[in-house]
């Protein structure tokens, strides 16, 4: 050790700084060596600063760079310690000198621990000697880039290595040493801080703020598991369940209203439920290149290549799913195999099938086409979008004015929560589940007896063709078809009604299942839409009672209007 080395108990502060090219593990030397030091020394650290992705070739965009320039003399440190002049700047000798002076000149020198000594005039020549490397390196920040891009693919791919910073949403960060002993657990919280926990008692030995990274160990491996968050990890179990009946939109309301905190401790909404979902981690498996987001390279068939188009820019975009690359069983599941294909398989089907409703005028309506005017039957329609003056209104009447209809209005708040709430405690009811079974069997059985009947309905089709042809040939023979106006009309109406009964019968003619599997499926559509009817969104709850054939009529001569409610009003399996 060198005599001219730090003085024992020297009060400093501490720059790390981990740049754009060197995302992995560009930190970890400098913390190892730098925090040797310290320890050796028994230097007083005041204060550390660290930029965490950010280049040193400027000091505009380092904000704790300059707050270290600013506080390091006010604070009393006699000394600014970094790991090696580019860690300081890239801005070339000029530059270093330029920062060197300026902390000199308040007291505070500039101590390199990769050389073990203060910076000085004497280390002009190695000094120009970095920053001819650094200008090297500069020039050649694509093969850089590609090395680096190459380093996070085998990371993934061959160390199976958990991706990126902050876990998913029901996942923590575990680091195992080289031995393969866990060493520590890093749980991220709302706010964006990290909390560091023992690997095995999971009690908090330290938090790092949301500016502090945590500093990883090159040889250390790092993997996912279920977060010490218990709730969180129903949560995520919870979203994959829902799912497989309800939307993005729909899962989200349901959290919100529950309650729970979303990963950034606010609402939930449909994008951050959306991304979740898609990620393959709930099911086991590590992924990687689910987004590009890189200057010089991409991959392409699971290689890293140098781009082609806007070089040097940086490019945001998601990948399709054949460019991802996925590690199966990589870490634990929160989810079952077989239950994440199903959930992704609902997914798939919605994307294909959805219909985007959140423009309609009815979407905060959720009564809207179910409930109808007990007066005239005809649906009653919402009035205005404004939360405080909503309400539903006789259509009959809206339409054709106050002599229409007796006055047939309501507030909208004091019928959807007691109609919604009524469903609710119905459907959660074992009667319910029976009510449902027995209108099932007797939909089958109406079902089988028009297809028994498919036969009859298409002579009778064929029959009344032969007579109306009949009857008008000696109509047009008689030249009198004026006469026969009403009774040509009734003709026409009779052989509508008729060819309504033929289509009914041969649509259900089309279904072979048996009584069973009918009644089955049914049951299944039932369970799911009870899951839906727990959302907080207007859409699924309008469109889960519309499924289940639900029918409210409400009654304007009743005292203060009377509500009547039939959960299973039609076919709940149509």
């Amino acid at each position: 050790m060198p005599d001219d080395d730090i003085a024992f108990g020297t009060a400093v502060v501490l720059y790390l700084r981990k740049s754009k090219e060197t995302q992995i593990n560009s930190i970890v030397d400098q913390d190892g060596v730098v925090g040797k030091i310290v320890e050796e020394r028994k230097l007083v650290v005041l204060k550390t600063y660290a930029d965490a992705g950010i280049s040193g070739a400027t000091v505009e965009e380092r904000d704790d760079f300059k707050q270290m320039l600013v506080e390091a003399p006010r604070i009393g440190a006699k000394a600014v310690l970094f790991y090696n002049t580019s860690r300081l700047t890239r801005g070339g000798v000029k530059a270093m000198w330029k920062i060197v002076d300026a902390l000199e000149a308040q007291g505070v020198k500039v101590y390199n621990c990769q050389q073990r000594k203060f910076v000085d005039e004497n280390d002009m020549g190695s000094a120009i000697t970095t920053s001819v490397e650094a200008a090297q390196a500069k020039a050649s920040n694509i093969d850089h880039a590609l090395d680096i891009s190459r380093t996070m693919v085998a990371n993934v791919r061959d160390r199976k290595n958990a991706p990126g910073a902050r876990p998913p949403y029901g996942f923590d960060r575990l680091y195992i040493d080289e031995s393969g002993k866990p060493f520590q657990q890093v749980r991220w919280e709302t706010d964006g801080s990290k909390s560091i926990l023992d690997p095995v008692t999971l009690e908090p030995k330290t938090t790092l703020s949301p500016k502090t990274p945590y500093l990883k160990i090159k040889a250390h491996k790092v993997v996912l598991v279920p977060s010490s968050i218990p709730e969180r990890v129903e949560t995520a179990k919870l979203m994959q369940r829902l799912a497989k009946s309800m939307g993005y939109t729909a899962i989200a309301g349901h959290l919100n209203e529950k309650g729970i905190p979303s990963p950034g401790g606010d609402l939930w909404s449909s994008t951050t439920i959306r991304s979740l979902l898609l990620n393959p981690a709930f099911g086991g498996d590590i992924v990687y290149n689910r987004t590009t987001k890189s200057r010089y390279a991409h991959l392409e068939d699971g290689q890293v290549v140098k781009r082609t188009e806007k070089v040097g820019e940086v490019q945001f975009k998601y990948n399709p799913k054949d460019k991802w690359i996925v590690v199966p069983g990589g870490h634990e599941a929160l989810v079952s195999k077989d239950e994440r294909e199903a959930v992704e398989t609902a997914m798939a089907i919605r994307s294909r099938s959805s219909i985007k409703t959140s423009r309609s005028p009815n979407r905060v309506y959720p009564l809207s086409g179910i409930m109808v005017c007990g007066n005239c039957g005809d649906p009653m329609q919402g009035m205005c979008p404004d939360e405080k003056y909503r309400r539903y209104i006789c259509g009959k009447r809206r339409k054709n004015g106050k002599n229409a209809c007796v006055p047939c209005s309501v507030t909208a708040a004091k019928v959807e929560g007691f109609v919604i709430g009524t469903i609710r405690e119905y459907m959660a009811s074992d009667c319910a589940k029976d009510h449902l079974k027995q209108g099932l069997e007797e939909i089958f059985d109406a079902q089988i007896r028009t297809v028994n009947d498919l036969d009859a309905a298409r002579r009778d089709v064929e029959d009344f063709e032969k007579e109306k042809k009949g009857l008008f040939a000696q109509i047009r023979a008689a030249g009198a078809a004026q006469l026969f106006a009403a009774q040509i009309q009734e003709m026409q109406e009779e052989e509508a009604r008729r060819k309504r009964r033929l289509a009914a019968a041969e649509a259900a003619a089309g279904d072979t299942r048996d009584k069973a599997g009918f009644i089955r499926q049914g049951l299944d559509l039932y369970e799911n839409r009870v899951l839906q009817l727990q959302g907080g969104c207007e859409n699924a709850i309008r469109e889960c009672l519309r499924a289940l054939g639900t029918k409210v009529i409400y009654h304007p001569e009743k005292k203060e209007g009377g509500i009547e409610i039939h959960p299973f009003g039609h076919s709940a399996a149509s």
